[in-house]
Parts: structure tokens; C-alpha cells; sequence
């Protein structure tokens, strides 16, 4: 995973800007959307901490930094990174073969990541799952 810091020099004229707003500029040319997208996924840090909050305000001499690139796609780390995700499919597998995996999802888990970074999910415990049938 890449990360992509800013001196925090760079911000001493963003004092009072959004977070959303300042980080779609550095990030260019990513748009205002993603940047968003971002934020939410808990991709980005200002001063180290993540911040999921978009109308976050900068103050002056803050830094941030993000995560960027395919390889930081918040998804899959998060499946890797809260073991036994994969269990929580235990039992609910009805079919699986090279292609296709099918699962009963229960009832509660949400589909995909939330704001909530370390909530599980179906997607990453659908990850999860295949790494461990992989490694095993």
C-alpha cells in the first residue's frame, strides 16, 4: 500500500477549508466525488488520524495524507485485516467452485464496507474466505 503524504507547509492557506474540498486540489486530478469517497472508505489522515467526517475543517499547519492506487482499495485490505471475516460465512456457503462463490448473507451484514472502517461486511468476508480456501 502506497502512501501519499503532504508537507504541512503546503496547507498554512487551506486554514478553514474542508477537508473534501482541499483534498479533490492536492490530489488532482481527482475529482471532489472521489475525494468524498475517499474520506468515507477512512483512506484519508490529517495529522496522522483518519478522519471520516468530509466537512472536517483544516486548520493551519495540518497535514494530510491519503491512500491511493489500486493497491489501497480499502476493501480488500479490510478483509485481510480483521481476521475471521471469513467464519462469519461459515455454514452460509451454497455453492462454490473456481468461478463463483454463493453465499446466504445474514441478515444485518451490509453488503459492502460502511463508513464504519472495521465493521465486517459480505465483501470482505467473501475475501476473507477465498484467501483462507487459498492458503489452506
Amino acid at each position: 500500500m502506497s502512501t501519499e503524504a503532504l508537507a504541512t507547509q503546503e496547507l498554512i492557506n487551506e486554514a478553514g477549508s474542508r477537508l473534501d474540498k482541499v483534498l479533490a486540489r492536492l490530489a488532482a486530478p481527482v475529482s471532489r466525488r472521489e475525494a468524498r469517497a475517499w474520506i468515507e472508505q477512512g483512506r484519508v489522515r490529517v495529522n496522522g488520524k483518519r478522519v471520516l467526517r468530509l466537512s472536517h475543517e483544516i486548520a493551519v499547519g495540518d497535514s494530510i495524507g491519503w491512500l491511493a492506487g489500486s493497491e489501497a482499495d480499502p476493501r480488500e485490505a479490510a478483509a485481510g485485516s480483521e481476521p475471521g471475516w471469513g467464519e462469519l460465512l461459515r455454514g452460509r456457503i451454497l455453492f462454490e467452485d473456481a468461478d463463483l462463490l454463493a453465499i446466504d448473507k445474514p441478515s444485518g451484514l451490509p453488503s459492502q464496507a460502511t463508513r464504519q472502517a472495521h465493521r465486517p461486511h459480505a465483501y470482505g468476508a467473501a475475501l476473507a474466505w477465498v484467501a483462507a480456501q487459498s492458503a489452506g
